[in-house]
């Protein structure tokens, strides 16, 4: 057997190393990405750079920011994506999903699920490394309640290895809440290559999609991305 497998069987694998740079905090699993580039599934390349001006593109809006509510449709292939640095890790961005406010915690989503979806993916960017910013993200993006209490009175701890988003896939979708579960791939350490995915939970809340922590989130293995739409910021 090799190490591989037998990291697969392994317990603290699955719950903590498998997805990005896991951050198991109060039962919820959060993936954060590490990487930019671009894919054959997805748009142009983004480049690196600090906070941005977004052009909002006219059209009936219940965004904080005036991005249009837009096509209601669960995505079946990869969105046009711009992917670009926050910090160490690669985050999508779009002139008309979001974010609308680029600035050092992201925020302004379209409200339809590609918006959604970008939300997710920024939020996984925002929350790595594990550390004090971490928190501060979480107090600002996330909803309120026990959980989000629970998570932030929580040690963090060190960061996990370097991975990157590698797809989607929609559980659920309503105007008000989406839960959507990403699947990452580890590209450092002695599980390179190892796929793993976990869902996000999205609520809609004073003009934004918000991050919104559940009491329990089970990640899993991937042998494979069969039943995800492959989405990548590299190669």
């Amino acid at each position: 057997m090799s190490d591989l497998e037998q990291a697969r069987k392994d317990p603290k694998f699955i719950a903590s190393a498998v997805l990005v740079a896991l951050i198991v905090i109060a039962g919820i699993v959060l993936a954060g990405v590490y990487a930019f580039g671009g894919d054959d599934n997805d748009g142009t390349d983004g480049t690196p750079g600090g906070p941005s001006t977004t052009t909002v593109p006219k059209g009936e809006s219940s965004s904080v920011c005036g991005l249009p509510d837009g096509d209601q449709t669960i995505p079946a292939t990869a969105p046009t994506t711009d992917w670009y640095f926050k910090g160490k890790v690669a985050a999508p961005r779009s002139s008309e999903l979001g974010p609308g406010k680029s600035d050092d915690v992201a925020s302004c989503f379209a409200r339809n699920p590609s918006g959604a979806l970008f939300a997710a993916a920024t939020f996984a960017a925002d929350i790595y490394p594990r550390d004090a910013r971490t928190k501060r993200v979480l107090k600002l993006r996330a909803v309120p309640g026990t959980e989000l209490d629970a998570t932030l009175a929580e040690d963090l701890g060190a960061a996990g290895p370097i991975s990157q988003i590698a797809g989607f896939r929609f559980e659920d979708y309503t105007k008000d809440r989406a839960t959507i579960t990403l699947a990452a791939r580890l590209t450092d350490g002695p599980n390179a290559g190892a796929l793993g995915a976990t869902p996000m939970t999205l609520a809609w809340r004073n003009g934004d999609w918000y991050l919104q922590l559940q009491a329990s989130s089970e990640s899993i293995v991937l042998t494979s991305l069969d039943g995800f739409v492959k989405w990548s910021g590299v190669s």
